[in-house]
């Protein structure tokens, strides 16, 4: 029998949920591509060096910077708040609308494709923050970009595996009452995802589908975002 290490779950992370011990696997591990800000970091090298390093590698689309960002300051209004996100799932090929200086193939269709080739799962973001005052326009803009994805395929051929990510604003969870707000939004989204798998049943056994959930910085956020979590 090979040997195992098991290591408290508040050893790898300040909140430990219930104290239980975790068993430490590869699945702990591994690279993730979250920037497309720089040639430096370019898109067509990752899968180069994740293979280099022997590690299971994900891209995520876009990163957390872009996700919860707005446009730059020359689109300000008069209020000094800028008028749009720079990310948006209504965006055509979710394109940002902000300059950069990045990868050829930005735009998610050109992602899907180099994941694809590459065997890499894709993480996309599902902005959530931004509709907490509005939740029913969170939910249509979701559920349409649902359809795009996996009905009409409008990015092109699917990902083997494509994991979607609630949230990725660093604020979601920093205090109590965003942690409520955070978990509430979240949980009307996974209530619009199981719907839709619902009524398209052959999706979930064609495609591998995950969600992730962002976690609390402390015990109290950590339980304020799981208590609002139905699923």
């Amino acid at each position: 029998m090979a040997n195992t290490v098991t290591i408290a779950r508040g050893d790898l992370h300040e909140v430990s949920h219930n104290g239980d011990p975790i068993m430490v696997t590869d699945n702990m591990f591994g690279g993730i591509y979250t920037t497309f800000q720089s040639k430096n970091h370019a898109l067509v090298d990752y899968a180069k060096h994740s293979e280099a390093l022997g590690v299971s590698g994900n891209v995520r689309y876009c990163g957390g910077t872009f996700a919860k960002s707005k446009i730059d300051e020359d689109d300000w209004d008069n209020d000094g708040n800028t008028t749009e996100y720079c990310y948006d799932l209504s965006n055509d090929d979710l394109n940002l609308k902000v300059d950069y200086t990045g990868d050829d193939d930005f735009g998610l269709s050109g992602t899907m494709k180099y994941a694809l080739k590459n065997g890499l799962s894709l993480t996309i973001i599902v902005p959530v923050d931004r509709y907490y005052d509005n939740p029913e326009e969170g939910m249509k803009v979701f559920e349409d970009f649902l359809e795009r994805l996996y009905i009409d395929q409008e990015f092109g051929i699917l990902a083997d595996k494509i994991i979607l990510e609630f949230g990725n604003e660093d604020i979601a969870t920093g205090d109590v009452a965003s942690a409520v707000s955070y978990g509430t939004m979240t949980d009307k989204m996974l209530t619009v995802l199981n719907d839709f798998l619902a009524e398209n049943l052959s999706l979930d056994e064609q495609h591998d589908i995950e969600v992730a959930v962002q976690t609390g910085r402390d015990p109290e956020t950590d339980e304020a975002v799981r208590a609002r979590i139905s699923g």
